[in-house]
């Protein structure tokens, strides 16, 4: 699997651009729940649910590279 994650991010632009959106969700969101002060409860939603949705979009490119 990591390989083919590596191969895509290497020959694909769309991917490798889905990929980086995902990590920079991510770190967002990481950093707010990690944080005492946070984010509000609507903000972090809209985070979450963007991660998920990068999350299916990467997943689906990784099952049609196949």
């Amino acid at each position: 699997m990591r390989e083919r994650i590596h191969t895509l991010r290497s020959s694909s632009t769309h991917f490798a651009n889905l990929a980086e959106q995902y990590e920079e969700v991510d770190k967002h969101i990481c950093r707010a729940e990690d944080s005492p002060e946070g984010y509000a409860e609507g903000h972090m939603h809209e985070l979450k649910a963007k991660r998920l949705h990068l999350k299916d979009l990467l997943y689906s490119e990784l099952s049609t590279s196949v």
